[in-house]
């Protein structure tokens, strides 16, 4: 807008008579703040449509063009960061029995830091000072022990290495060797964190915050690294409680590593404290041959035909553990339309009997309550609401049962149901063995048991953590006993996104990802096509309850609809190969990374150096320091001596924090960004904070979600230094048309390029992004830019890390605005508030074209422009609008800065 009138006037002459950084810095946000006050900010009246309830947000996922990935390893940098620690910071330290404990604690010792190292025991004792004994499988003696390590202070950190200490042989282990491995080294994690989650979150206060785990994997977690030697599957468990720690705790560093057994210990702890060092916020990495390799998500389409195809006949026996409701029942259903096999049902409930005469023909809840409070009162005894609840629910599955059963039969499948605990050996080997005594084969099996109680880490009990986990791993693990491998054609595993880390699912992402490693396993070592298959959760049916699929589809992961789940799973029978056996079915965040990890976090450069103190799809609060030893790109930005945040570069970093937390969709737009106060680093460092929030519930109509992000001081979060709407969009949207002729027929720029930054800019090495002037007129100037990566302008980056809207570029921009004004009025302008950027592809050409329009007002003293910039191809790649700057000849002083 235009600012007019004999106040503004003034108001921008007194800018003239500025002689402190400080003064023009505040002045520039004043105006700023005026600006936007006088527009009204337009942009809420143009996308008033765009707003819709988180209800509407859910049912919006739709399970069209859904994909399908596979989960692999990815080759990825080294951590280069340099691990420090509070004094005395007290860490448990579980013992390998192998020198890797003590070599771990030496480190920690040479850091000032305070080793406690305990090994399994029957009973609690100090051993020595330092060295305890405890059973800590067990949740008291955990708690016992946690007390017990407090004399020597808070606990900074928990670092299990106990798994380190063999790599057990599967192959013969028997199921209660399976149990006692996972007692010890899952849960016995989960009881250690869980009895010191009060000192680990307290971050502050300890200098720590740390739960790492290391495995002996032989460089291996499970999926495609070195396929002759596959990771032990309990080690899943591992992986998926530390996924769900970072998830419910991002204060805390979480990492889960494998490592070579064969390597000697001092380089092992020396890489366990890179790992804990390091600030890219991956969970799961291996070590193999001095590669470090992360979890990557992979997206592969199935083939139109296959030599591997399993065509299911109708003379085959399929076994469906489940019982007959929910998503099993649906997968079963499928089968039994498509091929007519005889399905055997297996479940924990007992066969279906038929309904009463007194509920029968009933049908709503009301009713079929009622009928039983009548029955009860009938029988002389006072009716107790919650056995009542009990048989309603009772009732409720028995008819679904013999629903789906009728259907399946009807379908022409024969059908049966056999009762048995799948957790229980007796029990289901008995029942396996009675198939093969009757069929005489086992063509295929669908494990789908399992149960969830969802509760935070803090709140789950122990016997709640027993029952959901033991339900799928130790079933899985009797199905690898008693199944006849040599006959079978394929076995599916029902695993879940959970393994990734979702909040409230401790037990069942540990579970989870045991079953998708016991897959794994398997697929290597018997001849039939296993799947562990990767859902998420089902609508209107399965265990996600309507609060868990909310949250779900608040991550943009899709609900998958049950008719797409079933065909899904059936095509991937037919189509799929083996050898893909972890397979995630539908959209989610991982999508947005194509081909890699589905993070964001480790590829945004200046999130490196960040700690995000509250993390989730309500806000994000994060804390960033600033400090010109490690952000290099200040000593090149420097106004009166001191190093200035550029505008650009604090654009970059709140758009790099909302593409971090909402990592499913893309930014693609910023807009209305406000300068309330420069950033000023005139210390060896400045903490701020950046809070980002949603404006809005869902993407409105077209597909945009706007959050509202601001940078503040860290002791006054009320009135923020800048303050802007980051937009983002499932995919990008089309660039409008470009009118060059707006830029034919400039004058020539009367100064050599390489004379620029000596006498009218002020800008060094980092921010040096002009190579060309290509011509210039009394609306216009244009110029070739170049990008300047961030390995550049931050310390210890390595080259791969790209910018999200490259600042550099931005900032290259503004400066031709300067030359423009220095060549016309022979005044220095600087920006304080920007309308929007809109970015339609990649910078990824060698050089950008920007072609900038710009326009005088109040007699001088404010400009305005727009920017565009186009690749080699004059194609339009992003446009920079509403850009305003004030003038002044004082500012003049600042240029050769560099």
């Amino acid at each position: 807008p235009d600012l007019t009138g004999q106040e503004d006037d003034d108001s921008r002459q007194e800018l003239g008579t500025l002689k402190t950084l400080r003064g023009i810095i505040d002045w520039l946000a004043a105006a700023a703040a005026k600006s936007h006050q006088q527009s009204g900010i337009d942009r809420g009246q143009a996308d008033q449509g765009n707003s819709r309830s988180a209800e509407q947000g859910i049912h919006s996922i739709k399970q069209q063009n859904t994909s399908r990935f596979l989960l692999n390893m990815v080759e990825t940098e080294h951590p280069e960061e340099t691990f420090t620690v509070a004094d005395g910071a007290v860490f448990i330290i579980t013992d390998d029995g192998e020198g890797f404990a003590e070599a771990f604690a030496a480190e920690l010792l040479r850091l000032d830091a305070r080793p406690v190292i305990v090994q399994s025991g029957d009973s609690i004792k100090e051993i020595d000072k330092g060295r305890y004994q405890a059973n800590f499988e067990v949740p008291e003696a955990a708690a016992e022990l946690v007390t017990a390590v407090r004399q020597y202070g808070p606990i900074a950190g928990i670092i299990h290495l106990l798994p380190f200490q063999g790599k057990p042989d599967i192959t013969g282990m028997k199921l209660a060797d399976w149990r006692l491995w996972l007692r010890l080294n899952v849960k016995g994690l989960f009881n250690l964190v869980q009895a010191a989650a009060d000192d680990l979150k307290k971050t502050e206060e300890t200098g720590g915050g740390w739960v790492v785990a290391a495995v002996a994997s032989g460089g291996n977690i499970g999926y495609d690294i070195n396929k002759d030697s596959p990771c032990f599957p309990g080690n899943g468990g591992i992986f998926g409680l530390i996924n769900t720690i970072a998830a419910e705790w991002p204060q805390i560093k979480c990492k889960a590593i494998g490592l070579e057994k064969e390597i000697k210990t001092s380089t092992l702890a020396a890489t366990m404290l890179k790992e804990m060092a390091a600030e890219d916020h991956i969970v799961e990495v291996a070590y193999k041959d001095n590669i470090r390799y992360l979890l990557g998500v992979n997206q592969r389409t199935l083939p139109d035909k296959s030599p591997q195809a399993i065509n299911i006949k109708s003379d085959w026996v399929i076994m469906v553990t489940g019982g007959a409701r929910g998503i099993t029942a649906e997968i079963a259903l499928e089968l039994a339309e498509k091929y007519s096999p005889t399905l055997i049902l297996v479940g924990r409930s007992a066969p279906p009997d038929e309904e009463s005469v007194e509920t029968v023909e009933l049908e709503s809840a009301g009713e079929l309550k009622k009928a039983l409070i009548d029955k009860v009162k009938l029988s002389g005894r006072q009716p107790n609401l919650v056995e009542i609840e009990k048989t309603y629910g009772k009732i409720c599955r028995e008819r679904e049962m013999r629903k789906n059963i009728s259907a399946m039969e009807r379908a022409g499948a024969r059908v049966y149901y056999l009762q048995a605990d799948v957790c229980n050996e007796s029990s289901f080997v008995k029942t396996i063995n009675s198939i093969y005594e009757k069929y005489d084969r086992l063509d295929g099996v669908i494990h789908g048991a399992g149960i969830i109680e969802d509760k935070l880490l803090e709140s789950k009990t122990p016997e709640s953590f027993d029952r959901v986990f033991d339900t799928k791993a130790d079933s899985a693990f009797i199905l690898s006993r008693a199944l006849c491998p040599d006959s079978l054609k394929f076995l599916v595993f029902f695993s879940s996104i959970a393994c990734f880390g979702n909040r409230g699912q401790c037990d069942y992402a540990a579970t989870n990802e045991v079953v998708n490693k016991l897959a794994v396993f398997l697929d290597r070592q018997w001849p039939a096509r296993i799947i562990s298959a990767l859902w998420g959760p089902w609508a209107k049916t399965g265990m996600a309850s309507s609060e868990v699929q909310r949250q779900f589809a608040e991550k943009g992961i899709e609900l998958v609809q049950p008719a797409d789940g079933r065909r899904w799973l059936d095509r991937e029978l037919k189509l799929g190969r083996k050898g893909e056996v972890a397979i995630v079915f539908g959209s989610g965040p991982w999508a947005a990374m194509g081909t890699d990890n589905f993070s964001f976090k480790d590829r945004l450069p200046l999130l490196k150096k960040i700690n995000f103190i509250q993390s989730g799809k309500t806000s994000v609060t994060a804390e960033r320091i600033l400090t010109p030893k490690e952000d290099l790109y200040l000593n090149d930005h420097v106004l009166d001596k001191n190093p200035v945040l550029p505008m650009v570069m604090a654009m970059e970093l709140m758009a790099e924090v909302v593409q971090q937390n909402w990592s499913d969709m893309y930014v693609t737009s910023v807009h209305s960004l406000q300068v309330f106060k420069g950033i000023v680093v005139d210390e060896d460092e400045k903490k701020v904070l950046i809070n980002a929030s949603p404006g809005n519930s869902a993407a409105g109509e077209n597909g945009i979600f706007e959050v509202e992000v601001k940078i503040s001081p860290t002791d006054n979060a009320i009135r923020p230094f800048y303050k802007c709407i980051v937009c983002l969009e499932k995919k990008g949207s089309t660039p409008p048309a470009f009118d060059s002729s707006r830029f034919e027929n400039l004058d020539s720029f009367p100064m050599p390029v390489e004379d620029l930054y000596l006498k009218w800019l002020f800008h060094g090495a980092c921010f040096q992004g002009i190579t060309m002037i290509e011509g210039i007129s009394e609306q216009a100037v244009c110029g070739i830019l170049k990008s300047i990566p961030p390995a550049v302008c931050l310390a210890k980056t390595p080259e791969n890390k790209n910018w999200l809207l490259d600042p550099v570029i931005l900032d290259s921009s503004l400066q031709l605005v300067i030359l423009w004004k220095r060549h016309y009025q022979d005044m220095t302008p600087l920006p304080f508030a920007i309308k929007r950027y809109r970015k339609f592809a990649p910078f990824t050409s060698g050089s950008i074209r920007c072609c900038v329009q710009l326009e005088n007002s109040n007699k001088g003293q404010l400009v305005k422009a727009d920017m565009f910039f186009l690749d080699d191809e004059n194609r339009l790649l992003a446009m920079l609008e509403g850009v305003e700057a004030s003038c002044s000849k004082s500012l003049n002083r600042l240029a050769g800065n560099s």
